[in-house]
């Protein structure tokens, strides 16, 4: 259990450095936090939501293989090269070709949701509870990536007052109780919600 937490904490770690460096990975998942409050709002069928929900992890996905091709491409050729060029354009299509295939999935499966609001009138829809929940889960997984990169925006800004605050010792100790925080909510949002999800 110590390792996966161990390895858990270091996929969120790379998580968050992608948001935290990636100004595109932050427009991905604002995107897919607002086309999933989208959906729950139109109520669209639980299949439906399925295929946007693999959507958008596929284009995150996306966007994280993007943000790892680069860093290795600039390791390995810290120089310009063409082929450095090339690998790094390759990977920013892979990115740009599943976030277009998204956009036409989206509109495939939303346009009659929202063509028949505009007919009748928007309603939020009524949800089951387990929908609730995982809504819920997915929406706070979300915000919490977004709230830790506004943290450590903030955190990046005033280094140097909170290094002399706190030492370099109190630093390290911040950025593991950061990390474990995230962690632990989302664990707990897990274990409160695993009874709705079965």
């Amino acid at each position: 259990m110590k390792r996966w937490i161990k390895s858990a904490n270091f996929a969120i770690e790379g998580i968050l450095h992608g948001a935290r460096t990636q100004r595109h990975l932050r427009y991905h998942l604002y995107s897919a936090a607002g086309i999933l409050i989208l959906c729950y709002a139109l109520g669209i069928s639980r299949n439906d939501f399925l295929v946007i929900a693999i959507t958008v992890i596929v284009v995150l996905v996306a966007e994280l293989f993007n943000t790892a091709i680069e860093t290795m491409v600039d390791i390995l050729s810290p120089e310009h090269s063409e082929k450095a060029r090339i690998a790094k354009d390759v990977a920013a299509g892979a990115v740009l070709t599943t976030a277009f295939g998204a956009a036409v999935i989206g509109y495939i499966i939303l346009s009659p949701y929202i063509r028949k609001g505009f007919q009748t009138g928007f309603r939020i829809a009524k949800h089951s509870g387990e929908d609730i929940s995982i809504m819920a889960v997915i929406l706070v997984l979300i915000l919490a990536i977004i709230i830790n990169v506004v943290i450590v925006y903030v955190v990046l800004k005033l280094t140097r007052r909170i290094e002399q605050l706190l030492g370099v010792g109190g630093i390290a100790i911040l950025k593991k109780v950061f990390g474990i925080i995230l962690l632990a909510i989302a664990i707990k949002l897990f274990t409160s919600n695993l009874q709705a999800l079965m």
